[in-house]
């Protein structure tokens, strides 16, 4: 199962490398890219360190499961601006994270004070 994920990792990297060699880059390139980046260097880490992390690190593997929160701001934002004539990002679109800061949020406030 590490393997499928290394090369899971690799291809992400991949296709990134591969798409900011684009010439002309549109708004939802830039998202795909950031998207790609973010699963890739996810995908990698977790194939190379899970045993580490969730057998000497529980606390800190509950963070890092916390980042597949990210997934759902990601493929609003890469929808939206593949739908929309004129994409753009406001700051309405930060709403679409506020799950994810306020779990590290509540997950940090619980480490505090146990």
């Amino acid at each position: 199962m590490k393997y499928i994920f290394v090369i899971a990792a690799f291809n992400a990297l991949f296709f990134a490398a591969l798409l900011i060699q684009k010439k002309s880059k549109s708004f939802h390139d830039k998202i795909l890219f950031f998207w790609l980046l973010y699963l890739g260097f996810y995908t990698g880490v977790y194939a190379l360190f899970s045993t580490l992390l969730f057998t000497a690190y529980p606390l800190l593997s509950a963070a890092f499961i916390s980042l597949l929160m990210l997934h759902g701001p990601f493929l609003y934002l890469y929808i939206r601006s593949l739908i929309n004539q004129t994409p753009k990002f406001s700051y309405m679109d930060l709403w679409h994270f506020v799950p994810f800061v306020l779990f590290n949020f509540f997950f940090d406030c619980c480490l505090i004070f146990t």
